[in-house]
């Protein structure tokens, strides 16, 4: 008798798979952002809590608010969700509720966050510690990343020291550095291993790479490479970082 082959819809909750789908929806923004969608994320952010990443930079405790807000959607019922428009419209507006300016910066700092590791081998919480400590280049490399800086007052006051020096070369160096972005379209697998890291406890650990790969592509997110290329990504680079040190 041959075995029947499950899919990732048996193993996985639909509301963790809706809401991969809104992240992959989120990068699709950031790489090619819509002028309305755009103005209306900035007048959310105008009246959020947060006005830049400094507290991603500062602090942990947003991290919580995360782990929090996944734990509070995997705790609702999403049993028939499909066949079932009231829970459907209950997950929404609950979802709505939970997913804030606050929350969507968060997730725009850790994917630009992963983009810097993969680009130039160093979180942006190493170049940040580097850039105060007076590291110039990685000063000029977070500016591309993160626009933001001109929150900091030790920024602030750095450039107050280089414009009482009148050292002009370190404006062109900056303006360069400002006008600059990471090219995140020309690195693919930085969203699918945001994903991946993002969701890897919920979702794929409980999944055979057949299902891993089928769930990316139902959700919108195509894998660039081979079954066998997929697994060694998995093995070197995703479960390392969940084993117990």
């Amino acid at each position: 008798m041959s075995r029947k082959v499950t899919s990732w819809k048996e193993k996985v909750d639909p509301a963790f798979a809706d809401l991969i789908k809104i992240i992959v929806e989120l990068f699709k923004y950031l790489e090619e952002p819509d002028q309305k969608d755009s103005e209306e994320l900035i007048e959310k952010i105008k009246n959020s809590s947060i006005k830049s990443f400094k507290i991603f930079y500062e602090g942990k405790e947003y991290i919580k608010v995360i782990v929090d807000f996944f734990k509070s959607m995997s705790s609702i019922d999403v049993s028939d969700i499909k066949q079932d428009i009231k829970k459907q419209e209950i997950f929404a507006s609950e979802f709505e509720q939970k997913i804030t300016p606050e929350m969507i910066l968060y997730i725009i700092f850790e994917s630009l966050n992963l983009i810097s590791m993969l680009i130039d081998k160093k979180s942006l919480k190493t170049l940040y510690e580097e850039a105060r400590n007076g590291n110039e280049n990685s000063l000029l490399t977070l500016l591309r990343y993160d626009k933001t800086l001109f929150d900091h007052e030790w920024f602030r006051e750095r450039i107050l020291k280089e414009m009482l020096l009148r050292n002009s070369i370190f404006f062109e160096k900056l303006g360069d550095a400002v006008k600059s972005e990471p090219l995140v379209a020309k690195h693919g697998q930085v969203k699918l291993k945001f994903i991946l890291l993002s969701f890897w406890h919920p979702v794929f650990s409980k999944l055979t790479y057949n299902q891993q790969i089928e769930l990316l592509d139902d959700i919108g997110l195509e894998v660039p490479f081979s079954l066998d290329t997929y697994k060694k990504l998995i093995k070197r680079e995703i479960t390392p970082l969940f084993k117990k040190k």
